[in-house]
C-alpha cells in the first residue's frame, strides 16, 4: 500500500531533499498507529518508508486508513463547548493539559488522522491523537464496578430541561488514545440561535481508545428530535440508530470523580 502527501493538500514549503516536514508528522503518526518504525533513505527524491510496507511520497493522500480532509476550513468552540469541555473548575472528565485557546489553534493547524461524518448533514467529526492526559469518556460496565454507578436527573444549561444521568464514581478511566471533536456547520448553529464568524464550530468531544466515534447517548437523540426549542438539533428519531445508541450505553457508563 502506498500512502503519499501533496505539497498542495499541506500547505507548508518543502524541507531539504524533497522531503516536506509535515508528512514527516503525518509518517510518525501512522508509523505509532501501526507499531511500525520509521525508516529513511534516499532513492532519487527522498523517502520515509515504513518496515518496506509503507511509502511517502510527494504525490497525494490515497490511503484508504486516512480519509483526506479539507486543511481549509476554519473551526471555533462554541460557547456550549468551552464551558463543557474547558469548564472553571477544571475536572477531571474534561480536557486536560491544554486552555480552550490553545484546542482550538491545534483544530485549525492540524490535519486530523480521520474525517467521520456524524449523525447528519451538518455533522463531522475529527480524529486526532491525544497528547494529552484526557481519558476515555465511556467506561465498560462490569460485575465488579457496577455498584460504583450513580445517577441523578440534571440539565445541561439553565436552558434545558433536567434528564436522567448515570456516571460511575471513584474511578479511573484509560487515558484516551484518541480526542474526537464533534463539529457542527456554521449554517446549523445559526439554526440553533449559536452563529459563528466561522465554517464549523465545536459542540462536544470524545475522548476514545479507537480513532472511531461512540454511539450518541439515548437521551440526546430524543432531545435532538425534541428541536431546536429544547436544546435539540431537529433531527428526527432513527429507531435503529436509538436502539444500537442503548445496547452500548446498558453496557458503559460516563465517568466523574
Amino acid at each position: 500500500m502506498t500512502v503519499s502527501i501533496v505539497r498542495n493538500d499541506i500547505g507548508h514549503a518543502a524541507a531539504p531533499g524533497g522531503v516536506m516536514k509535515d508528512s514527516m508528522r503525518v509518517a510518525f503518526d501512522i508509523a505509532s498507529e501501526l507499531g511500525g518504525r520509521m525508516v529513511f533513505r534516499s532513492v532519487g527524491s527522498s523517502r520515509a518508508r515504513l518496515n518496506g510496507d509503507f511509502e511517502f511520497l510527494s504525490l497525494a493522500l490515497t490511503s484508504p486508513l486516512i480519509p483526506k480532509p479539507s486543511t481549509t476550513m476554519s473551526i471555533v468552540l462554541t460557547p456550549f463547548a468551552r464551558t463543557r469541555l474547558f469548564p472553571p473548575n477544571s475536572r477531571p472528565s474534561a480536557i486536560q493539559d491544554c486552555s480552550a485557546d490553545e484546542f482550538e489553534q491545534r483544530l485549525n493547524t492540524e490535519l486530523p488522522l480521520k474525517d467521520l461524518e456524524g449523525y447528519a448533514p451538518f455533522c463531522r467529526l475529527h480524529v486526532h491523537h491525544n497528547r494529552t492526559s484526557t481519558r476515555c469518556t465511556a467506561v465498560p460496565v462490569t460485575d465488579t464496578n457496577h455498584h460504583l454507578l450513580r445517577s441523578a436527573y440534571e440539565a445541561r444549561s439553565s436552558d434545558e430541561l433536567p434528564v436522567l444521568v448515570r456516571w460511575f464514581g471513584g474511578i479511573d478511566p484509560p487515558v484516551a488514545r484518541y480526542l474526537l471533536p464533534i463539529l457542527y456547520s456554521r449554517d446549523q448553529l445559526a439554526k440553533e440561535g449559536s452563529p459563528i464568524d466561522a465554517d464549523w464550530g465545536v459542540v462536544g468531544c470524545l475522548y476514545t481508545a479507537e480513532p472511531e466515534e461512540i454511539p450518541m447517548v439515548p437521551i440526546t437523540m430524543l432531545r435532538n428530535a425534541l428541536g431546536v426549542g429544547e436544546g435539540g438539533s431537529g433531527v428526527p428519531l432513527d429507531r435503529e440508530a436509538y436502539c444500537r445508541s442503548a445496547a452500548f450505553w446498558e453496557a458503559h457508563a460516563n465517568w466523574r470523580r
